[in-house]
């Protein structure tokens, strides 16, 4: 239950995060050291439950003053380190039993894949207000946990 309520309050943070934006002045080339920094320590924090990576970069981004389509393409290209680390912990033990051309080709099918729905992920994500998804399912979790 205390995990579950970890989730929410998580979620609810994450969703108001989301809501603090800068000016959107600069650019990925404006980017420095400080800016890079700042976003491999809040990828790090998605490992606790309730935090979502996408989330909590696309938030620090806008924070550091990012275009908001710019933010979201590093969002979503910062990932992929991201989904092989968590891929290579998660099945090494069954990946060292594939066949290695096998392995190399499901990695293949899903970086196309991945790359091929980029563009219209973010163009989605342009639509969609997470920052109200990421509260709701908070608030939603956190009634759920003092009704049962």
């Amino acid at each position: 239950m205390q995990a579950t309520v970890l989730i929410g309050a998580l979620l609810i943070l994450t969703g108001l995060l989301l809501r603090i934006r800068g000016t959107g002045a600069r650019s990925i080339h404006d980017m420095n050291a400080l800016d890079m920094i700042i976003l491999g320590l809040v990828q790090g924090f998605s490992i606790l439950p309730g935090i979502s990576r996408s989330g909590t970069t696309l938030a620090a981004l806008l924070m550091r003053n990012l275009k908001q389509d710019e933010a979201l393409a590093i969002s979503f290209i910062i990932s992929v380190p991201a989904a092989l680390g968590a891929l290579a912990l998660n099945h090494s033990h069954s990946l060292a039993e594939m066949p290695l051309a096998s392995a190399c080709l499901a990695i293949l099918a899903s970086f196309v894949a991945g790359y091929m729905t980029m563009d219209l992920l973010i163009a989605y994500a342009k639509k969609v207000n997470f920052s109200a998804f990421c509260i709701t399912m908070g608030l939603l979790t956190l009634l759920a946990v003092a009704i049962f």
